[in-house]
């Protein structure tokens, strides 16, 4: 089931596993998911930009949820 970003959908207290999370789509829809009150794994080849992000909007809320990043490379086979 593909779900859109929208005020009507409920994200309080929802977890979201987030691919390419390290720039551009999923880099905003980590934010978007983050700003809604969503707990996001944000999964990305780039650790130090994975950690940047992550930092910055864990430092903006002072709210439960959280971003964790996960530097992984999905595109190798191992």
């Amino acid at each position: 089931m593909i779900y859109t970003i929208n005020t009507q959908w409920n994200w309080e207290d929802e977890r979201v596993i987030i691919t390419g999370g390290s720039s551009g789509l999923g880099e905003e829809l980590a934010k978007q998911a983050h700003q809604r009150g969503a707990s996001c794994v944000i999964v990305g080849r780039n650790r130090r930009r994975l950690e940047r992000i992550a930092n910055s909007l864990n430092s903006t809320t002072g709210q439960k949820q959280r971003i964790i990043p996960f530097s992984f490379d999905l595109s190798r086979v191992y």
